[in-house]
């Protein structure tokens, strides 16, 4: 249900401009937001409420992006629509309106951010401030910035959870019986050798366990794939979506 335009007169609205009520549902957890019942907003000299709670529309898309909302109707009674904004499109400060909006020209007020981290798990999700720098939702990444295992020396030690890393790697393996998983012990490791989509490194995270890394699909084996993960020895582990056949998975430990 979209959110209703309230009839008022032109003087309280001038003394609204900018007025920002909106509060969202599970904003404080991973889980997907609504604009929450009961929410107001003033959009571009309008002013709406919200009766009930109200999806985002495309939340769900990619990976990142802006909460908007869109009025469409005619003056007076017209509706307005929580939607997703893609981060492509960087909001602008309107000064006339006293908000953010998509464009200088744009009536679609723009509320919030979010990140899309996994499948039903979205986190940073942050109001816009008033009239301030906008989060940043796509970091560069500078190739000073990526982590190799070459790159940690004796004197470049890494420390996670109490535990130095000297940059040394020690090899091994695990056989994974058929439909099996194998929880991985608590530690940094590089997976290699994983031909095909049944060999999966899983995450467990919001009441489930979710695929992070597999191999290409349906791959006879000419493209293995590989990924690095760091293991707390309880919520990650490796999984056999073969039915009927045991797989060896092999990895090196940074030790």
């Amino acid at each position: 249900m979209a959110g209703a335009q309230i009839t008022t007169s032109v003087t309280i609205l001038s003394s609204l401009l900018g007025y920002q009520g909106l509060s969202f549902t599970n904003w404080d957890t991973k889980e997907e937001s609504q604009v929450a019942a009961g929410s107001k907003i003033e959009v571009a000299g309008a002013f709406f409420t919200f009766a009930s709670n109200t999806s985002v529309a495309d939340w769900d898309d990619n990976d990142a992006g802006y909460i908007g909302v869109v009025p469409s109707g005619t003056a007076g009674s017209q509706v307005l629509t929580p939607t997703r904004i893609g981060p492509a499109s960087t909001p602008v400060w309107s000064t006339s309106k006293q908000g953010w909006y998509s464009s200088a020209g744009s009536v679609t007020r723009v509320i919030a951010s979010y990140e899309k981290v996994w499948d039903g798990v979205w986190e940073n999700k942050q109001f816009l401030r008033l009239n301030q720098a906008l989060y940043e939702m796509d970091q560069d990444v500078k190739t000073t910035d990526i982590v190799t295992f070459d790159g940690i020396t004796t004197t470049d030690k890494a420390t996670i959870d109490g535990v130095i890393y000297s940059g040394t790697t020690q090899e091994g393996s695990q056989v994974v019986v058929s439909a099996g998983t194998v929880v991985i012990p608590k530690g940094i490791y590089q997976f290699g050798g994983l031909i095909d989509d049944d060999y999966r490194i899983q995450l467990y995270i919001n009441s489930s366990w979710k695929t992070i890394a597999e191999g290409p699909d349906g791959n006879a084996g000419s493209q293995n794939m590989g990924a690095t993960v760091i293991s707390d020895g309880t919520n990650m582990r490796m999984d056999n979506g073969k039915p009927s056949t045991q797989i060896t998975f092999r990895w090196l430990k940074l030790v």
